[in-house]
């Protein structure tokens, strides 16, 4: 029910919390890693490996600048070297949480089952209380299908982070997947409580409402949704959806044809099945 982007969020954390300064003066290395990180926000990668590349040649043992350059070796698709220089920094200090954690991510994205979950657990073992690796790990089982486990992973992340809005999202979805359709309205309720401004929210919790033929609240669900964000053209299709389930075929295809003008690519296939034309 919903697409997640992991690396984004997880690089970014990283480098910023990498390059928290102090009032103290900077050896060159230093320099050179700050120098990086703009060059990275920049999405300048070349010359972002540049600096990270001098930091390391200043000082063979900062393991930040290894791990700079393994996020930005990673954005530039050399995973090989990515995972490489995330461990090189893991080498250097065991105790460097973000770089466990980032190398699960990565781990994660090549199919590495294994590797990835014993990051993870290295994650949580050397911070107990970071909800990331959880997260992460729930989403791991979600995308496998593992929907049970996957929930049991999100409630310790919530647990420990209960203003996070994803969290309930993605909960809600695996309990969706396991036909706990009030399961799954709870958790939308929690999510949107968090984010009202949240699209997905209100058409996760309508989906569900439509599973347990409670249309009404569906429909002012979508309808929020479209108010939220009135040019999202899926949003179209899904209230015609409804309307169909209704047997309110006109509301239906007005939905649908109003979709098309969006040029939604769904739009055509729903009229000429539904609509007749």
């Amino acid at each position: 029910m919903i697409k997640k982007c992991l690396v984004l969020f997880l690089f970014l954390s990283g480098i910023l919390n990498a390059c928290k300064q102090k009032e103290v003066k900077m050896n060159g290395g230093e320099e050179h890693i700050i120098l990086a990180t703009n060059y990275q926000l920049q999405a300048d990668f070349i010359n972002a490996q540049k600096e990270y590349e001098l930091a390391i040649k200043a000082d063979t043992n900062n393991y930040k600048a290894y791990f700079g350059l393994a996020g930005t070796l990673q954005y530039m698709g050399d995973f090989r070297a990515a995972l490489l220089n995330y461990s090189r920094a893991i080498e250097i200090n065991p105790k460097f949480t973000m770089a466990y954690l980032s190398r699960a991510n990565l781990e994660s994205q090549l199919g590495d089952e294994k590797a990835c979950v014993r990051d993870f657990k290295k994650t949580i073992e050397n911070k107990k209380d970071f909800f990331m690796p959880y997260y992460f790990k729930g989403q791991m089982e979600y995308g496998k299908g593992n929907y049970k486990q996957a929930i049991d992973d999100l409630t310790e992340a919530i647990n420990l982070r209960s203003d996070f809005y994803m969290l309930y999202s993605m909960r809600g979805s695996s309990k969706f997947k396991l036909k706990d359709y009030t399961g799954a309205i709870a958790d939308f309720d929690l999510e949107i409580k968090t984010m009202p401004t949240h699209v997905l929210g209100y058409i996760n919790r309508a989906f569900a409402y439509a599973e347990v033929k409670n249309y009404r609240s569906a429909l002012l669900d979508i309808n929020t949704a479209i108010n939220i964000d009135p040019t999202w053209s899926q949003a179209y299709i899904y209230k015609g959806v409804i309307y169909n389930k209704l047997n309110i075929k006109d509301s239906a295809c007005l939905q649908f044809r109003y979709a098309d003008k969006m040029h939604n690519p769904q739009a055509a296939n729903y009229i000429k099945e539904i609509c007749g034309k």
